[in-house]
């Protein structure tokens, strides 16, 4: 590729309107002949975190129905029958994507995806670490021979401090781009950021204004830049 072009999706694994743009990410992904970077924006984490409460899970089933409605993804509302006081923190499963992201970057983006279906879906808690051996297990059965990365190997590095500070540094380039709201996705051209899409966006919105953009700016290249609908990219 000539031009020097990226994109950087901003979300995380517990925030429910990027769990709703998963299909559109999908979606730009089969179109475009771009690399998609994702880094951890970091929603409520740790000392971040919200103590559960009624009012505030009945706060957050109402996002939930607002997405689904939106979006069709899949909800289980049982998931937030959890006892007041439960921690609504982001930090573990973002951790565990940065984790993913270091040991095999090509399956960093499957995995977060993996462990909002697993929230979102099958009303797992990625909260409790001891529930990442199991999701991990998963993940790697269902990508035989993509990656060198072992359970153990994974969990180990997960726990490893290092892992943290590089979670913490992705929440602090996320603020630093003057990202305050996921799921965010930058367009990089050379060293201009611009921003492609605010938060949520239907791909029958977002790919045909990217492909203007593309035919605008980058017209030289657009046809390796865009991928054809029979042959892909």
């Amino acid at each position: 590729m000539a031009a020097d072009l990226e994109l950087i999706y901003i979300g995380d694994p517990m925030c429910s309107w990027c769990w709703g743009f998963e299909p559109t990410l999908a979606a730009v992904q089969a179109r475009l002949a771009i690399p998609v970077r994702l880094v951890l924006g970091g929603l409520r984490p740790g000392p971040n975190a919200q103590p559960l409460t009624d009012d505030s899970r009945d706060m957050i089933l109402h996002h939930w129905q607002q997405v689904e409605s939106a979006t069709s993804q899949p909800f289980d509302p049982t998931g937030l029958d959890r006892p007041n006081g439960w921690k609504y923190d982001t930090e573990l499963p973002s951790i565990a994507t940065v984790t993913m992201r270091a040991m095999a970057p090509a399956l960093a983006i499957p995995f977060y995806h993996l462990l909002q279906k697993s929230f979102y879906a099958e009303k797992t808690d990625l909260t409790d670490r001891n529930v990442y051996r199991g999701l991990v297990e998963q993940f790697l059965a269902a990508h035989p021979g993509e990656t060198s990365v072992t359970l153990d190997t994974f969990i180990d590095r997960m726990s490893d401090p290092e892992s943290k500070r590089e979670t913490w540094a992705d929440f602090a380039w996320a603020r630093k781009m003057g990202v305050s709201g996921f799921p965010t996705l930058l367009l990089r051209d050379g060293s201009d950021f611009l921003v492609a899409s605010p938060g949520w966006s239907a791909p029958e919105r977002l790919i045909p204004a990217l492909e203007r953009w593309l035919a605008d700016n980058h017209a030289p290249e657009l046809e390796g830049l865009v991928c054809d609908i029979e042959t892909g990219c």
